[in-house]
């Protein structure tokens, strides 16, 4: 049977309510916020490890911009802990991450300063500033941190170079105590990070960049470490990652099992102003150990790994695959009852795969956007502000507990705290 959910605003929360399309009905669920708003006020960044979910909040006071980093637990997810308070940027969004048995952050400075360090080695408890900084310093430059990963035995940490009129960079610095760090920095000019992989325990990061006159030609490649753990990326792929089915404008790279999928355009660029997005324009490729690549069976724009589903789309529908190579088509249940406008409907998964996001047009209802979420992909519940399933917000999507957190808000502007069960 097919089930499906709506959500009512109501006393300052949202509601979700059985829709009476079928006999069933489900017990209520609640997406609830904006939370603790009189403590958070703009959240960048949450980020669950273990028993713990950390936050990191901007806040400027009497001038001076603050980053503060909280924490709730799981036995008490109503309680709000103030961890650390730092000076920093509040436009930048900074990363919380796990390595070994210490928890490190970044604090992105103003324009020109580095990226500074804290590491706590009690869940955050007490910080303490490390010696060592990181990013870029040419006066008037912005650093903005992209990620922060580990292998077994050594943290990375991705920071973008930003500068008006000036060429973009890409950096990565490394350590295997917090003390010492490496520096490597991808020598393609205007070059953007466009997401990372783990296989077997080496790095692999994708990478866009433009040259040639006024910079109007994009290429892209693969950049790793030469060896396990190691500290200096060089590229490892061709040029556009494959000789006779170029891809020259990435825009994912994901993992599933064992295998490495990057997705998105053949041309940089089409005659007569046509969208570089052109459904013949599309490419994907596929690979096992991140240097050689393969085309995938045909063109998808969008793959989605979930659970041990992976899921892809273009634009003939959507497709699955147990295996990575072969896809079939396939429909979701709710496609049945709703009428979907041709191509709108687009899947995401949460950056921890323990949700999967739909959001399409419906036609019947004067082509308004609807957002559905699932944990099984067989049951879905709605939500009618879509304040879940649009563009980067999967990425803010953390199973926490009984919940998921998630943040929604405008950029330049703030960021709210929203959490919700199904």
């Amino acid at each position: 049977m097919k089930q499906f959910i709506i959500l009512l605003l109501f006393a300052g929360c949202v509601v979700f309510t059985p829709l009476l399309t079928h006999a069933s009905t489900f017990e209520q669920s609640t997406v609830q916020g904006p939370l603790y708003t009189d403590t958070l006020q703009d959240v960048h960044t949450l980020t669950a490890i273990d028993e713990y979910l950390y936050l990191i909040n901007h806040k400027k006071k009497k001038g001076i911009s603050e980053k503060k980093v909280y924490r709730l637990t799981k036995n008490d997810p109503e309680t709000v802990s103030l961890l650390l308070t730092a000076q920093g940027s509040m436009w930048s969004t900074d990363r919380i991450f796990k390595f070994g048995d210490d928890l490190y952050v970044t604090i992105t400075g103003k324009k020109g300063e580095p990226v500074t360090l804290h590491r706590s080695s009690n869940n955050g408890t007490t910080w303490s500033e490390l010696p060592a900084t990181i990013g870029f310093t040419a006066p008037k430059a912005k650093n903005v941190v992209t990620e922060m990963f580990a292998t077994s035995d050594r943290l990375y940490v991705v920071i973008e170079f930003q500068k008006p009129g000036r060429n973009r960079k890409v950096g990565v610095w490394s350590t295997t105590d917090g003390v010492t760090w490496a520096e490597s920095l991808i020598e393609e000019r205007s070059a953007t990070y466009q997401g990372f992989v783990l296989f077997d325990d080496i790095p692999y990061i994708l990478v866009n960049w433009a040259y040639g006159a006024g910079r109007t030609k994009k290429a892209a490649a693969v950049f790793s470490p030469s060896q396990p753990n190691g500290t200096q990326f060089q590229q490892v792929t061709y040029t556009n990652l494959h000789e006779e089915a170029p891809l020259r404008v990435a825009q994912q790279v994901v993992s599933y099992k064992d295998m490495i999928f990057v997705n998105g355009y053949e041309k940089s660029k089409l005659p007569n102003n046509i969208p570089v997005t052109k459904a013949s324009n599309i490419q994907s490729l596929w690979s096992t150990n991140g240097m050689t690549w393969k085309e995938t069976i045909q063109p998808f724009s969008r793959i989605v790994p979930h659970a041990q589903s992976l899921f892809a789309q273009n634009s003939t529908g959507s497709f699955y695959s147990s295996d990575g190579i072969n896809f079939s088509g396939t429909t979701f249940n709710f496609e049945d009852d709703v009428s979907i406008v041709d191509q709108s409907l687009m899947l995401y998964a949460s950056a921890d795969s323990s949700i999967l996001l739909a959001q399409f047009l419906d036609k019947k209802n004067a082509h308004t956007k609807r957002c559905l979420v699932s944990q099984d992909a067989l049951e879905w519940f709605e939500d009618i502000q879509c304040r879940t399933a649009i563009q980067d917000a999967p990425r803010q999507v953390v199973q926490f507990g009984n919940f998921w957190y998630f943040v929604r808000g405008r950029e330049q502007s703030s960021y709210k705290l929203f959490r919700f069960s199904l």
